[in-house]
């Protein structure tokens, strides 16, 4: 008796999807917003600062990406449309 795993081709692993800056920050938004709600659901004080800490972390890194890389694009674009030029 053969082992259906024997007849069949081993899948081969795919190389790591690269993220562009607009998926990360989507997802870190995702995962402040998730960490808003277990802060909302946690009784223990000490569990409050823990989730609190992570969140003030989490928006220290997402706010700086933002100003780093979303920010100066969105002014290109919008300078860009006013001037008559296109992008």
């Amino acid at each position: 008796m053969t082992h259906a795993t024997a007849t069949k081709p081993h899948a081969q692993p795919s190389a790591p999807k690269t993220m562009g800056a607009t998926e990360i920050l989507c997802v870190d938004h995702k995962l402040v917003s998730n960490l808003f709600a277990k802060y909302e659901k946690a009784r223990l004080t000490s569990k409050k600062k823990e989730i609190a800490t992570r969140i003030f972390l989490e928006l220290s890194g997402h706010a700086q990406a933002e100003g780093v890389v979303i920010y100066p694009t969105a002014q290109q674009v919008q300078l860009a449309e006013t001037s008559g030029v296109p992008s």
